[in-house]
This record gives structure tokens, sequence and C-alpha cells, in this order.
């Protein structure tokens, strides 16, 4: 309010007083006893500013002015009735913190200072997610040059190895982060592999257990071959891949009620999954579509009749030559069979199927339960039969048959399945297809789905009432929700379990006999009590008989031997639960909500979904009043950063320079500014925008009356 009285002519009501203002010096007027206007000029006091300094004298100014203690002392000067909770996402404890990390910091900062300059109490604590798949094979890598396998290796000792390199990035990181002069508790950070962290989140897994929201199944899932586990949806990427594109013909079965017309008739199917071929169960049609029956006029297959849509026909064209023969519907297809592809002696059926359309393909889907949603809904309604022919490595197993046994369906998989389509004369056209194909978003390598028993949460049980919920939350940029509800939509059940040794462990005890699951807010609270008196550890480290104690055991398996479960929770459900583990808690005892989530649009299929679905599962509300998104941060010319492209910019080389790369180091001032200049729906930086942040940074300093602003204070 000073500076703006200070930058500003200004004049009192009436004529008695009045301070014209110039650059570097105040002239004031006052009324003397007698009544004449004495007139006195203030001149600024001499001031030792300095206009420009070093990125090291910056950091040296920042301690010196313990700028780290300004989120502490408002805490303790604003009050408690008036407070501002702005939720951290947090970050993965691995690797070096880059320039999106940095835009996002200081944009919280910014809200949190407005709102701060308020009169509001900001409550503000920065966290990092610690567990998971990347930093166990960043461990990996360490033990491999240390001449050690991972297999050797014992899970306690591998949680021990990936607690010490995730606590070391959180180090790492925050040291960075100190200097982008952020308003937050450092010394308080929240960790999602805490004891306290921990033992909140299982509360809320406990919640799920107990509300029937948690199950096993056996369903196709993501299944990361270069990892090993089973993936989420948030943990996918989609690249642009090569997969082979083929045209199948499946010959209708002869049989009583096959229809004159289709008589020698061989349905067409498309697929770019040739590997799951073997596990096919049946051919789904759609009812009220028309089909047509067309009998190829040249080439290899002359002569042959194919059924196929009618929507599909002008694609075919660029396929086959062919002239139609006849036309029926959909619903004619009802009762038939065809022959499978690999096993001629194994008729499969034809059936109804809500997701067939004539927008693509030949609106005939090879359908194998195994390996594909649709196709598993399709399976269960129908009784059909589960099977999968993959192993954990992606590999066929003994099961498929001695030509494929062993071969990665991916690559040496697929081009066998295609040599057996071709020696049986079934393979009708075969091309490579460039298409967007979900990839494992650390490792970066292709993904197939395979059936697993899992853990899943009944996402169809929220997914109503979490759109509900996002009516009462404001976004930012506006109309950004619906790509969040549309996500929610069509989201399936959430695969919460993973195969690893760093992450929270499912707490689940089974029956050794029965193999019955046993996962309640009795046993769980037990287990809870655990973790925060030893750790996450003692669910490795303990006896049996410490993790259930036998009264528990007598009460839940009447005597029966029982084993833990060593599955381990999806990374977005411990972020998911930060709002449970971390929030201040309300009146009522519960976490109150978050005034502010504010991170990248990505978080839409992440935490921003993960955090809502658990939030609605307990509290049927969601757990942010405002959420605001920002894109990626891209370079000079627009294009995505990335580490093979060669334009990504390390926020340490900004603040510091780097020679090498050529960065000027402009200090954490002039970064800020670069910030809080970009468009937030597409933030650009480049070597460019930085020094012109820097040149007005210091235009500001030296232009902006400063020195006129000091003396203008003393006569205040």
């Amino acid at each position: 309010m000073l500076l703006q009285r200070c930058l500003t002519n200004w004049s009192a009501s009436g004529s008695f007083l009045r301070r014209q203002r110039c650059p570097f010096y105040v002239f004031s007027a006052s009324l003397s006893s007698n009544g004449k206007s004495v007139y006195s000029m203030n001149f600024p006091p001499n001031i030792n500013f300095q206009w420009d300094f070093s990125s090291a004298r910056e950091a040296k100014l920042q301690k010196d002015l313990r700028l780290d203690e300004l989120y502490h002392w408002q805490r303790q000067n604003s009050s408690a009735d008036n407070e501002f909770v702005l939720h951290d996402g947090p970050p993965y404890a691995n690797g070096s913190p880059h320039v999106g990390h940095a835009f996002n910091k200081i944009h919280k900062d910014f809200a949190a200072r407005y709102q701060m300059m308020r009169g509001k109490r900001v409550h503000f604590r920065p966290g990092w997610d610690c567990h998971g798949m990347p930093i166990e094979v960043q461990v990996a890598q360490e033990l491999e040059k240390a001449g050690r396998k991972l297999a050797d290796v014992s899970p306690l000792e591998l949680r021990r190895l990936s607690r010490q390199h995730a606590l070391s990035f959180v180090d790492k990181q925050r040291e960075s982060m100190r200097r982008w002069s952020i308003m937050t508790d450092w010394e308080n950070p929240y960790l999602t592999l805490s004891n306290d962290y921990v033992a909140a989140q299982l509360g809320v897994f406990s919640e799920f257990c107990e509300k029937g929201l948690v199950y096993r199944g056996l369903k196709p899932v993501y299944w990361s071959t270069s990892s090993q586990t089973a993936l989420a949806e948030a943990e996918l990427e989609y690249k642009d891949l090569k997969s082979p594109s083929i045209y199948v013909k499946f010959p209708l079965a002869p049989s009583g009620s096959l229809p004159a017309e289709l008589s020698g008739v061989s349905l067409l199917i498309w697929t770019t999954t040739p590997w799951t071929l073997l596990a096919n169960e049946a051919v789904c049609f759609r009812a009220n579509l028309s089909y047509t029956v067309v009998q190829v006029t040249s080439g290899e297959h002359s002569g042959e009749k194919f059924l196929v849509a009618t929507g599909c026909l002008d694609q075919m064209m660029t396929v086959l030559e062919f002239e139609v023969v006849c036309e029926l519907s959909g619903e004619s297809l009802s009762g038939l069979h065809c022959l499978h592809p690999m096993d001629d002696s194994r008729p499969v059926p034809l059936l109804p199927g809500r997701h067939v359309s004539a927008s693509a393909g030949t609106g005939l889907v090879h359908t194998a339960p195994s390996h594909g949603q649709d196709d598993y809904n399709v399976g269960m309604e129908n009784s059909l039969p589960l099977v999968s022919f993959v192993g954990d490595d992606g590999s066929y197993v003994e099961s498929a048959g001695p030509r494929l046994v062993g071969k990665f369906v991916l690559t040496k998989g697929n081009k066998e399945v295609l040599a057996i389509l071709g020696e049986k004369q079934l393979l009708v056209h075969h091309e490579e297809f460039t298409h967007r194909y979900p990839v494992d978003w650390r490792t970066k390598k292709p993904v197939i789905v395979r059936p697993m028993d899992q853990w899943f949460v009944r996402v169809s049980d929220l997914v109503q009432t979490a759109k509900d919920a996002l009516e009462s939350v404001s976004f930012l940029p506006a109309g950004s929700d619906s790509d969040l509800k549309n996500m929610l939509e069509s989201r399936t059940d959430w695969c919460i379990s993973r195969q690893r040794s760093w992450c929270v462990p499912i707490p689940i005890f089974y029956g050794k006999e029965s193999g019955r699951c046993l996962a309640n807010r009795e046993v769980i609270s037990h287990v809870q009590d655990l973790i925060l008196q030893h750790g996450t550890d003692v669910w490795w480290s303990a006896d049996i008989d410490e993790l259930l104690p036998k009264h528990l055991r007598d009460k839940y398996f009447d005597g029966e031997e029982v084993v833990r479960g060593y599955d381990t929770m999806d990374v977005w459900f411990d972020s998911g639960s930060s709002w449970a583990a971390v929030l201040p808690k309300g009146e009522d005892g519960t976490p109150v909500v978050a005034d502010l989530y504010l991170e990248g649009v990505d978080q839409k299929r992440g935490w921003f979904q993960s955090s809502l679905l658990t939030a609605v599962a307990l509290h049927q509300r969601a757990p942010y009043k405002q959420v605001a998104m920002h894109s990626f941060v891209l370079d000079g010319r627009g294009n995505k950063m990335s580490k093979s492209a060669g334009n990504v910019v390390d926020p340490v080389d900004i603040v510091q320079g780097n020679k090498k790369r050529g960065v000027t180091a402009v200090g954490s001032d002039a970064m800020r500014l670069w910030a809080a200049w970009q468009n937030i729906s597409q933030p650009q930086l480049s070597n460019e925008e930085l020094t012109h942040a820097a040149l007005q940074l210091k235009f500001v300093r030296h232009s902006c009356r400063l020195r006129s602003c000091v003396g203008s204070a003393a006569i205040f």
C-alpha cells in the first residue's frame, strides 16, 4: 500500500495540504501558525541499494533475509479462522527438478503470497511421492554396477536401498527448489514413505474395504512386460508405434441354422494384435447393423465370399476388389458359429456386442476375453472362458504350442502367428499400421493386456458421485473439467495392486487352505499401529503372529493357518490419499477441503482423479474447491521438451548459468518474472525470453523510482 502511494500523485481533500512527487525528491506543503504556506523538500536518504547482483549474491540475500522463515511468520501472525489451504501435488523423488517443476512451484507461490497479502493464513506443505517402480529400477542399476543381481536381494534390503535413494533425492530436489524463493514449509514436508502418512493411507484403504469397494478378481489388466507388474490407466503414456494390421477370415461353421446365402462364406475380421488370436473365444457383431456378402473378383482370394458390415464397404475397397452378392441384417447372425483360425476343429460363437461399430475395421470383432475390457465384458455376459497363453515376461507359455512357446508376443510371436495364418490360407491382407499404443510411463516400453488375479476398486460405484461432486468445483481454465468428467465416465475398475517391493503393502491375509481373504477395519487398524511404531517394513519383517494376533486369527479364520499377501499398492493410491494424511482437520475431525489444487494438465488422468475418487468414497465430496491446470512448458519454438531432442532446460542452469549449454545465469527472480508472464495454457521458455526477463527486472530496479519511494516513505 505504501509503495502504491509513493508511486502515484496524491492530493488530500481541501487545499491546505498538497504533495507533488518528482523522480528524486519530494515537495511537501503545509500551513504555518500564521496561515502562510511552508514548503519543504524531502531528499531521499543515502541508501546502498544493489541494482544488479550475481546468482551467488542472490542466494546470500535469500539467506540473510531469512526468506524461508516467511512461511512460519505468516502462520504465527495471521488468524487461524481465515485459512487458505493450498495442497501440493507431490513430485516424484527421483531425478533432478526440471523446468516444469519450477513453473508449477512458482505459480503455487504466487497464489500463496497473494492470499497472504489478503490477510489469509496460508497452509502450504511441500510433498514428495517416494514409492514405486522407477526407484526400484534405479536401485537395480546401482546393484548391477556393483556386480549384484536384483534377484539376489531380499525385499527388505531392496526397500532399505530404495528408501535411501528416495530420501537423497528429496534432499537434492528441496535444496534446488529453495533457490526459487518459494514460501512453504520446507522443514516439514510430507513424504509418502513416512510412517504417519502410510498409516493414514491404510486408513483410507480400510474404509474402502468396509464399504465393499475393494475386490479381488481375474481380469484383463495393463501389464508391463518390461517391469513385470500390473499398471493403472494413469501409469500409461501413448506413443506412435507400428503394429501389424491384418484381415483374417473366419470360415462360418456349417450347420442346419446357417442361412443359404451364407453358405461357403467367411467372416472377415481386422486386428492389430495377431498374438491375441490364439485366445479367441468368439466373434462379435452389432445386431442393428446391416451386413453385406461380397465376392472377391481378383487376386489370391478371387472367388471367395466374405461377410463385412455394409458401412465398411468403402474402406474394404482399399484392400480388395469385389462385387456385392447380397445384404442381410445383423440379427440374422445370432446363434451361428465360425471356425477358430488357430484351431479349425473348434467352433466359436457369433455374439452381439454393444462395442461393435462400422467406423473402423469390418464390423465383426475378434473377441479374446483375456486381452481386452470390451472382450472381457462380452465373455462375462456369455460365460466364455478366460484363458491366456502369455507369461509375465510377455512370451508365449508352453500351452501355446511348440511353434509359439518362448516367443515374445509383440515381435517374434506376432510374426509366427502371421506365418501360421498364411499356411492355413486365412490371412487375407497384411500391412504395417502406425497408431497410438500404450507404453509404460517409466520404461517407455509397450504394454500388453492380459488376465491377472489383482485387487480392484469398484470405480463404477463412484463415478456418478464423483461427477456430481465436480459441479461444486471451479476450474481454471474454465471448462477444463469436461475432460476429467469424460475420463471418469470411460474409466474401468481401478487395479490398485502391484507386484513390487518398494510400495505400501496391501494389508490382506489369506487362509492357506481355503484361500479366503481378510481385510477389514479391525485387522487393518492393528497393522496401522504396528507401522506407526516400527515402520512399513514391519509387513515383511514381522512374524505372522505379530501381524495378525491369535485372537484375530481365531475370530476370522477359526484356527486355519494364515499367510500374508505381498501385493503392494498403486502409487496413485498413495498420492490420491494425501488429502487424508496432510490437510488440516476441521471441527468434525475430518480433513478440510483444500482451497486450491494447482498442477499440470496431465494430472487430469492422475492426481486430480485419484484424489477425487478416494475423497468421494469416504466423504461424498471433492477434496478441492478449485482446480487450476497449466500446460507443459515448451521450448522457444513451441516444441515439447525432451532429452532426446536436446531442448531441456535445467532450472539450476537458469539460476546459476551453464556455459557448456549456452544458458546465461539470470537468477531466481528473473525466472519467477518469466513464469509470471507466461500463458498457463502454452508456456514457452527460451534463452532469449530469460534474458529479456532479466533485462526487464533490471529496468524495474533502476527505473521504478525506488529511491524516491524510500524518500517519500520518510515523511509518513
